[in-house]
């Protein structure tokens, strides 16, 4: 995504490129259903009281939608958490590398695996 898209209380983007990156778990934090990429009118078909304008992650069991510009926040329940956050980081290659373990960021930005 462009630096100018994330919301400024973002959470864990790792620079590369012209963009910045952050990775999640599809995971739906509802009853662990797979969460995915939905386009904007995709999203706003399947979350139609959530339309933000942007493309958004949507769980196809009961419609969750997370706002991946914005630490995957919960923008429609059932779900109450956001998605978990996997760390990023670019590889001695320049290769992006994703670490499949939860991770988490606090409020200065700081990450740790859970």
């Amino acid at each position: 995504m462009s630096p100018a898209e994330a919301a400024p209380t973002m959470r864990g983007l790792v620079p590369y490129g012209e963009g910045v990156f952050a990775a999640y778990n599809a995971k739906c934090k509802h009853l662990g259903c797979k969460a995915e990429w939905r386009s904007q009118a995709e999203a706003e078909r399947l979350a139609p009281t959530v339309a933000i304008g942007r493309d958004l992650v949507v769980c196809g069991c009961h419609f969750s939608a997370y706002d991946t510009y914005d630490s995957a926040k919960v923008l429609k329940g059932p779900a109450t958490q956001p998605l978990d956050q996997l760390r990023v980081k670019v590889a001695a290659d320049g290769q992006l590398e994703i670490e499949f373990k939860d991770y988490r960021y606090d409020r200065f930005g700081r990450g740790r695996q859970v």
